[in-house]
């Protein structure tokens, strides 16, 4: 293994080079910043080859980017798509590659990464901004060699088709399933797979849009052929089998998940459906697989044989590569937390909303990292390019302080029906048709498990999350009448800052079909006062076994999250303790020398004006032994205060050296704007009329500055610096005091 800590350190490292991650890198590129491209295959779009030739979901102007089209077309390289649904294969072929190409981006092909950690920091080191300043240390293996490669920026954009859930019941995997996994097909049916399926049968498992796209694949074997046989293994017993997504802006998806669960439905001879069964042990004969089923009602075995088995059971993010970020998921759809909670309208909706992207939800505790793409969605269904096309605009618009308008111009009409970008005025409709719920109330069973003398409030919902019912407990939380909120809907018992977490949270649990679910809210009472409560809920089943609702509990842990707030503040205080002067309440000189060599060397990167400034008090001796130790820190206080006003920007640094001497950092500041600076804040000190009758220079407190300004340039190092501008605040003292003398790098 290499570790070279000399090597250069990229501005932003992508890994991915699938549709967002060329997307990203694009934009990188295109504005300056030094990106690397990292693709564990041996191409762009490596996993999503295994996908070329279905015909995709969303039309093609969908999953081109504005800012894409118009590269192409400035380079005279854009295609315009004769179908409206492009396959994959047309889609990296005529948009991708040449995209890539285009942008002349520079990409790592067959890299894997292996883990991302920070330089000089553990994940239990440090919180928030004060990580920032340490660099992402990548380890990767590239051609079967381990080496360490270095970001200030990381985008995770890695997706997660190469990592399928597994088949087995509760998706563990079953047994025989790893020995066997290479002939398990996980992803769907396509034309160029499907003539393995004729003739044959074909065990088929999941609920979800690419189930569907594989019965549909599937289904023109069984009309051509009569010996094609096909088994679907129901391990919920709801119905439908797959469900519709919600108000789904694309009506392809819509009519590929009808046509499937009629085929499910109908009574074909070539179609068998096992309900409330899952997949126990596989075992690999001569030809085909000898499966063995176990009955979730009875705990009977079922063995079967199939020549092929097809497992949709949809993906996973693997956030092995991250376990040593301060990363904070979403324990249901393990997709980071923020975005989990902002794009919970999506979650349900799949569609963009005004909530669904902004930079805050793009995110983590972990500064500079972000999850974009399918793996931001974690195991969530629903995602789509453009959504993730949204997600690279409003990240780089941040980080660019630039318009989205200026990411979103393109040559294309198609362009202007696409919501890559939603303005928080804005509201979206859909025409989409819901699909029916099919719901069977059982009061009988509600009355059993709802008791009403607990201490806990009890609720219930449906299907909808309409609450059907709320135990006289709310009043007594709360303060309202339970016949306010019976109706409404579940999220209406949350204050207004837990609604998208609750909402969120409750899509999860209900998608992902758990048995049980755990969160805490807020809630408020009708006082105007709020508590905090965790809620626990179940999913309501009738004798059936048919889901119709759900029932849950809140508990008041008010007292409890205020003892962990107040922890968390104190762990908060601590961290600016540690940067900070206790006197001054400028930076100390520990975060000074974290961040001076950082500092310079971005300035070397972008070959940008920097400036380094030392000075301290004249003559701050005769003043401590003249007024006293108690005045002399008057005047630190008041010197230190008008240095803070006088460089504000956000990445300005001052910093009390020690004593009475300071020192400033002024990054990306020309030598004219620099001593201009310094000159007005010396100027201002003396202007503060403190009385120094211990002075040769003034009857006021004075100030000496000695500057080290110019372009950055690699002969100097930060010691070097240092010297330099100690060397010029001496020969301000020697010119007698109270003025800037100042160095030039050359």
């Amino acid at each position: 293994m290499q570790c070279c800590v000399e090597e250069k350190i990229y501005d932003f490292l992508i890994i991915g080079a699938g549709p967002i991650g060329i997307e990203a890198a694009t934009i990188a590129s295109q504005n300056g910043l030094d990106t690397l491209l990292l693709e564990q295959g041996s191409s762009i779009g490596f996993y999503a080859k295994k996908f070329a030739h279905l015909g995709m979901f969303s039309p093609w102007y969908y999953n081109y980017s504005p800012n894409g089209v118009k590269t192409l077309q400035d380079a005279g390289l854009f295609i315009h798509p004769k179908a409206l649904y492009d396959t994959t294969e047309s889609y990296l072929n005529n948009y991708l590659i040449p995209l890539a190409k285009t942008a002349k981006l520079v990409i790592s092909y067959n890299t894997k990464v292996l883990k991302i950690g920070k330089s000089a920091l553990a994940k239990t080191n440090l919180a928030g901004e004060n990580r920032k300043k340490h660099p992402f240390r990548i380890l990767c293996q590239r051609d079967g060699k381990k080496e360490f490669i270095y970001a200030y920026s990381v985008i995770d954009a890695s997706g997660v088709y190469d990592t399928p859930l597994a088949l087995g019941v509760g998706r563990v995997q079953a047994i025989g399933e790893e020995h066997n996994q290479s002939s398990i097909l996980y992803q769907a049916i396509d034309k160029e797979n499907a003539q393995h399926f004729e003739a044959k049968t074909t065990l088929i498992l999941g609920q979800i849009c690419c189930t569907a796209k594989s019965l549909n694949e599937l289904q023109k074997y069984l009309t051509c052929n009569p010996k094609t046989k096909l088994i679907y293994v129901d391990e919920t017993g709801l119905k439908p089998y797959i469900s519709q997504l919600k108000n789904d802006i694309f009506t392809r998806r819509v009519e590929s998940i009808r046509l499937a669960n009629e085929l499910l439905d109908s009574s074909s001879p070539q179609v068998r459906v096992i309900k409330k069964s899952g997949v126990f042990k596989i075992e690999k004969k001569e030809q085909g697989f000898e499966v063995h089923l176990i009955s979730q009602k009875d705990h009977t075995i079922e063995s079967l044989f199939v020549d092929t088995i097809v497992s949709n059971c949809g993906f996973r993010p693997d956030n092995s590569l991250y376990s040593e970020l301060q990363v904070h998921e979403c324990y249901a759809s393990a997709s980071p937390m923020n975005l989990a909670s902002a794009m919970l309208e999506d979650t349900l909706d799949y569609r963009l909303t005004p909530s669904a992207l902004g930079y805050e939800t793009l995110t983590n505790p972990e500064p500079n990292f972000y999850i974009l793409g399918s793996k931001s969605y974690g195991r969530n269904q629903g995602f789509s390019l453009h959504i993730g096309i949204g997600q690279t605009i409003e990240l780089f618009s941040h980080i660019l302080n630039k318009e989205k308008q200026e990411f979103l111009r393109s040559p294309l009409a198609e362009h202007q029906e696409v919501p890559f970008v939603v303005n928080k005025e804005e509201k979206l409709s859909t025409s989409s048709p819901l699909a029916p719920a099919k719901i069977q109330a059982d009061q009988e069973q509600m009355y059993k498990t709802i008791t009403e003398n607990l201490q806990e409030l009890i609720f219930q919902t449906d299907l909808k999350q309409k609450i059907t019912y709320l135990s006289p407990s709310w009043t007594t939380l709360t303060g309202f009448s339970t016949q306010e909120f019976i109706g409404l809907d579940w999220q209406s018992l949350l204050h207004k800052d837990s609604q998208a977490q609750g909402l969120c949270q409750c899509n999860a649990f209900m998608s992902n079909q758990l048995e049980t679910y755990r969160e805490e809210f807020k809630i408020l009472c009708k006082d105007g006062s709020v508590k905090w409560v965790e809620v626990n809920a179940s999913i309501l089943v009738d004798s059936n076994n048919v889901a119709y609702g759900t029932i849950g509990s809140m508990l008041d842990i008010t007292q409890r999250v205020a003892v962990l707030k107040e922890l968390q503040e104190k762990n908060k205080q601590l961290d600016r303790l540690s940067i900070t002067d206790d006197l001054t309440g400028l930076y100390n000189r520990r975060h000074f020398n974290e961040v001076f060599e950082h500092e310079y060397e971005r300035a070397l990167r972008g070959g940008n004006d920097f400036a380094l400034i030392m000075c301290d008090i004249d003559f701050f001796k005769p003043y401590n032994d003249t007024y006293g130790h108690q005045k002399g820190d008057d005047a630190l206080r008041a010197v230190a205060s008008v240095l803070q006003k006088s460089f504000t920007r956000r990445i300005d640094i001052v910093a009390r050296y020690g004593g009475e001497e300071f020192v400033i950092i002024l990054p990306a500041t020309s030598q004219e704007n620099a001593q201009k600076l310094v000159e007005d804040a010396r100027k201002k000190i003396q202007a503060l009329h403190i009385k120094h009758s211990n002075s040769d220079v003034s009857p006021y407190v004075t100030m000496s500055f000695g500057m080290i300004c110019g372009r950055a340039i690699p002969s100097k190092n930060p010691d070097q610096l240092l010297t330099l501008a100690d060397k010029a605040l001496y020969e301000s003292k020697k010119m007698g005091r109270n003025r800037l003398s100042v160095y030039y790098l050359e």
